[in-house]
């Protein structure tokens, strides 16, 4: 199995690199670290399971420094050009966030999660919350990625 993790925190990306190397031994990752290092890896091959941060740096930060241009729905802004190309790879949409700014008000974990299932059907398979401080969110992904 092959996954990308576009995902724009160290600290998450080590989580989440732990937890596939030892449910997963045999996967290979990679990493894109922001928004426009996702497109281009999402471009250059191709992967069976993306595991998508909702929010992103729309550049890498170099050499341990922080971005300081993010994009708060980048990950759905990928689900649209990965819609548009034709990719095919599913999604896993991981998120630490609780509620994201939309438009004067905000939007819920619950409902960004309903709103990208009904929009991208054939590429999202759900969505997690990654919490440091639980397991949760590795039984979450085991599950989707094994009814994939």
């Amino acid at each position: 199995m092959k996954i990308l993790v576009i995902e724009d925190s160290q600290i998450k990306f080590n989580l989440i690199r732990g937890f596939v190397a030892e449910k997963y031994p045999h996967a290979t990752v990679i990493r894109g670290d922001s928004y426009n290092s996702g497109i281009i890896a999402l471009h250059e091959a191709s992967y069976d399971i993306v595991l998508l941060d909702m929010t992103l740096s729309v550049y890498d930060s170099k050499h341990g420094g922080i971005a300081i241009e993010d994009m708060t729905f980048g990950g759905e802004e990928i689900l649209k050009e990965a819609r548009r190309k034709k990719i095919p790879a599913k999604f896993i949409v991981i998120t630490q966030y609780d509620a994201f700014p939309r438009n004067e008000k905000e939007v819920s974990f619950t409902e960004l999660s309903a709103e990208l299932k009904k929009e991208f059907p054939s590429l999202v398979l759900g969505c997690v919350r990654l919490d440091a401080s639980s397991t949760n969110w590795k039984q979450e992904i085991s599950n989707f990625l094994t009814t994939s």
